[in-house]
């Protein structure tokens, strides 16, 4: 890599986005630098408690999220893998994979980042209008009221 050192990508569109008052808010914040929106060409599958990505072939279908720099990769991703039930050594008994994909940002760029896509059945589950979980979070709790 000629002395260079890669700059390592996240982009997360899930429980542990910006305004979904995620669980590990404080860790992230110290192990990663918030660039920006972006998108990924896929869909959101509700899955209850939380979403799943899927990639998809369709360029109608998008999922919103946040991206970020990683300040320390093997921090970040020890804690992130146990997090979303990703095992390196075991993929096919992972509920999400660590894929390195394309994500757009709101300029038009592309850049190569990680994406926890999800790994399990998709019996039962259904869409996300719109890809944005925080956006759907918004609208279901100002429904239940």
């Amino acid at each position: 890599m000629n002395g260079e050192t890669r700059q390592e990508l996240l982009f997360i569109y899930g429980t542990l986005r910006r305004g979904a008052q995620f669980p590990l808010e404080k860790f992230l914040g110290r192990w990663v630098v918030f660039l920006g929106k972006a998108m990924y060409q896929g869909r959101l599958l509700d899955l209850g408690a939380y979403p799943g990505l899927i990639p998809s072939d369709r360029t109608a279908d998008r999922v919103v999220g946040d991206l970020y720099r990683v300040l320390d990769a093997k921090t970040v991703f020890s804690r992130l893998d146990v997090y979303e039930d990703y095992r390196p050594d075991q993929p096919e008994q992972s509920l999400y994979l660590r894929l390195l994909e394309t994500v757009h940002l709101q300029n038009g760029s592309t850049r190569k980042a990680w994406i926890y896509v999800y790994n399990g059945s998709r019996e039962g589950t259904r869409v996300i209008p719109g890809g944005d979980y925080v956006q759907y979070l918004a609208s279901r709790r100002k429904n239940s009221f």
